[in-house]
C-alpha cells in the first residue's frame, strides 16, 4: 500500500474542500486551528447558519457552542430540533431523488439553516455527558448537506485526509446570493430557486421571473415564501403571481425584458464546436451533464462555444432556450476577487452603489460574467444580446428571441461567450415552433407577513419606491395569493428588487493589482490562472 504522507494528505483535503466550495453555495477558508479562537469559530461557523450534527453509531445530537483548538473540537450535545430531526429521518427512510428537498411545514418557526455539517465519530469518544471533546484526528467522516439543494454536496474521510491539520471553515457567500423562493405543496415548502441574482446594488435592481410549474393551493390560497439565506440585506420592491394556461406540449417563460414566450424542447444542436467537448448529446437532456466554458481564454480573455442548429427554411424568428446556471468555480473566483479589497471592501461597495447601472453592465459584459450570444451572418458574428446571471443554486431555463433575417436558411450557427468556467449549460434548444393560444390569469396578492407577524401587503403590490427589507440571514416573508379557479399548467412568480452583501474582509487592499481588473477579460484570466495554479498544486502535492 502506498504510504500517505502528511503533505499528500493535506493536498487531498484541500482538493476535497475545494469540491465543497464548488458544489455548495458557501465558501470555506482553510487555516490552522491555532489561528482561530473559540469566539471567532462560534460567530463565523455556527451563527453563520451551519447546523452541526454529531453521529456515533445509531445515536446523533446537535453540537452547539462550538470551540476549536489545535487538536480538538469542543461543544455541547443537544437534541436535534424536532423539525430538523423529522427531515433527517425522512431522508434516511426515503432518500429524495429530486433536485430539491421538501421541508415539513411549520408556519410559526423561522426558516431552517441552509447547511448541515454531519460529523461521524467512533464509539471510543465519551458522549455520556452533554459537554463533549472530539479529537480532530479521531473524526471518521464529515458530510456537508445542503438543505436548499436536498443533497450531500461533499463528504470526506477523517485521518487519511489530514482533518487534524485544518480548521472548520469560514462561511462567506457572495456570488450566489439572492432571495430564495419556496412554494407550499402538500404541507411542505419546496425550494424553487433564487431571484435577481447579481443585483447587488440599487442601480442594478431588476425584475426576475421564476417558473414554478403547476403549484397546488392550500385551501383557497397559494402560499409562497421569500427567504434570506445569506449574509445580505434584501430589498423587495414588488411581487406578483401569474397562472398561465397553455398546450401541454409547450413550456412558457418570460425573457429578461418581461416578454412571454411559449416554446418546445425539440430542436437541439446537431453539433458543438468547443475545445473540450464534442458530444452534442450532452445538451439534449436535462440530465446534469454540462457543457462548460473551460478552454484556454482567447486574446480578449473569453471562452466560447459554437452551436450548430438545423431549422426549416422560411423561419424568420427563433427562440434560443438554455437550461443553465453559473458554476461553483465562478462563485469561488468572484469571492477571491472581492477578497483582494481587504478591509476597504465596505467603502468600495458603497462607492460602487452610486455608479449607474450602465457602468456595471459594461464591466460584466467585458469580464464575461454574463453570457453573450452571437449569430453568424455571412462570415461575421453579430452580437444579439446577453443572458443575466442565473446564480449557481439550481439550473434555470432562460429564453432569448433571435431575429433570423439576413441568415442563410437551413443551418444556423450561434456562439456563446463567457469568462473562464463561469457558466455551465445542461440543455440548448433553438425553437421555431408557432406560438399557441395562451391565457394569463393574475393571482391577487392578499397577504405579505414577516417573521414578526407584521403585514406589508400594500408595500409589495406596486413597482414603486417602497421596499420590504429582509435585514438579516434567517429572515423570511410569507406571501399569500388568492387561488383562482382557473385551469393552468405553469405558475410564474415575478419579483423585483436588489440586495446588498453584508460581508467584510481583513487585510489591506492590493490597489495596484485591483486596477488591472479594469481591463476587459481580466476576471476571466484571473479565474484561469487560479484554476491552473490550483490543479498544479494538487498534482505536485499528491506525488
Amino acid at each position: 500500500m502506498k504510504r500517505i504522507t502528511k503533505r499528500r494528505s493535506l493536498a487531498i483535503f484541500l482538493l476535497l474542500l475545494m469540491l465543497v466550495q464548488l458544489n455548495a453555495c458557501h465558501f470555506y477558508k482553510v487555516g490552522r486551528v491555532k489561528d482561530i479562537n473559540s469566539q471567532y469559530v462560534s460567530s463565523k461557523t455556527v451563527n453563520s447558519g451551519d447546523y452541526v450534527i454529531i453521529h456515533q453509531g445509531q445515536k446523533y445530537w446537535h453540537l452547539s457552542g462550538i470551540s476549536v483548538d489545535e487538536n480538538k473540537v469542543k461543544g455541547t450535545l443537544e437534541e436535534l430540533d424536532r423539525i430538523r430531526e423529522a427531515n433527517y429521518l425522512q431522508r434516511l427512510s426515503k432518500p429524495e431523488k429530486k433536485s430539491t428537498h421538501r421541508y415539513i411545514r411549520k408556519q410559526d418557526k423561522p426558516s431552517l439553516p441552509t447547511n448541515e455539517i454531519h460529523v461521524y465519530i467512533p464509539e471510543s469518544i465519551n458522549t455520556s455527558d452533554s459537554e463533549v471533546e472530539i479529537p480532530l484526528a479521531g473524526i471518521e467522516k464529515i458530510e456537508i448537506y445542503d438543505e436548499a439543494l436536498g443533497a450531500t454536496v461533499a463528504s470526506y474521510l477523517g485521518p487519511t485526509v489530514g482533518v487534524a491539520a485544518v480548521a472548520f471553515g469560514i462561511f462567506i457567500a457572495i456570488a450566489c446570493s439572492c432571495p430564495s423562493v419556496y412554494v407550499l405543496n402538500d404541507e411542505e415548502y419546496e425550494f424553487k430557486g433564487g431571484v435577481f441574482p447579481g443585483a447587488i446594488y440599487q442601480s442594478l435592481e431588476r425584475t426576475d421571473y421564476l417558473p414554478l410549474g403547476k403549484i397546488r393551493p392550500d385551501g383557497d390560497v397559494y402560499r409562497l415564501q421569500l427567504r434570506n439565506e445569506k449574509m445580505e440585506t434584501e430589498f423587495i420592491n414588488y411581487t406578483s403571481l401569474e397562472l398561465i394556461d397553455h398546450p401541454a406540449d409547450y413550456r412558457v417563460h418570460r425573457d429578461k425584458h418581461g416578454e412571454l414566450f411559449a416554446y418546445k424542447k425539440e430542436n437541439y444542436p446537431v453539433s458543438i464546436v468547443s475545445e473540450h467537448e464534442s458530444d452534442v448529446n450532452i445538451l439534449k437532456e436535462d440530465d446534469s451533464r454540462y457543457l462548460q466554458f473551460d478552454g484556454v481564454p482567447d486574446s480578449k480573455g473569453m471562452v466560447s462555444t459554437v452551436l450548430d442548429f438545423s431549422i426549416p427554411k422560411g423561419a424568420e424568428t427563433a427562440k434560443l432556450v438554455l437550461n443553465a446556471k453559473n458554476t461553483r468555480w465562478f462563485d469561488y473566483t468572484f469571492t477571491e476577487f472581492v477578497k483582494l479589497f481587504g478591509d476597504y471592501y465596505p467603502e468600495f461597495s458603497s462607492k460602487q452603489a452610486e455608479l449607474p447601472a450602465s457602468e456595471h453592465r459594461e464591466w460584466m459584459l467585458d469580464q464575461g460574467v454574463v453570457l453573450k450570444v452571437f449569430l453568424e451572418k455571412g462570415d461575421k458574428w453579430e452580437y444579439v444580446d446577453y443572458f443575466e446571471v442565473p446564480g449557481s443554486l439550481i439550473d434555470k431555463d432562460m429564453i432569448m428571441p433571435i431575429d433570423l433575417s439576413g441568415v442563410i436558411q437551413g443551418d444556423i450557427r450561434i456562439k456563446l461567450e463567457s469568462g473562464f468556467n463561469f457558466w455551465e449549460i445542461d440543455e440548448a434548444v433553438l425553437d421555431v415552433s408557432q406560438s399557441p393560444e395562451i391565457t394569463i390569469t393574475q393571482a391577487p396578492l392578499i397577504s405579505v407577513i414577516d417573521v414578526a407577524g407584521i403585514e406589508y401587503v400594500e408595500m409589495l403590490r406596486a413597482d414603486d419606491s417602497q421596499y420590504f427589507q429582509e435585514m438579516k440571514q434567517g429572515d423570511r416573508v410569507d406571501l399569500t395569493f388568492e387561488a383562482n379557479p382557473v385551469n393552468f399548467q405553469t405558475a410564474i412568480i415575478c419579483v423585483r428588487g436588489y440586495y446588498r452583501n453584508e460581508v467584510s474582509f481583513e487585510g489591506k487592499p492590493d490597489y495596484l493589482y485591483l486596477k488591472s481588473f479594469k481591463k476587459p477579460g481580466a476576471l476571466s484570466e484571473f479565474s484561469f490562472r487560479h484554476h491552473q495554479a490550483f490543479m498544479q498544486s494538487i498534482a505536485t502535492n499528491s506525488q
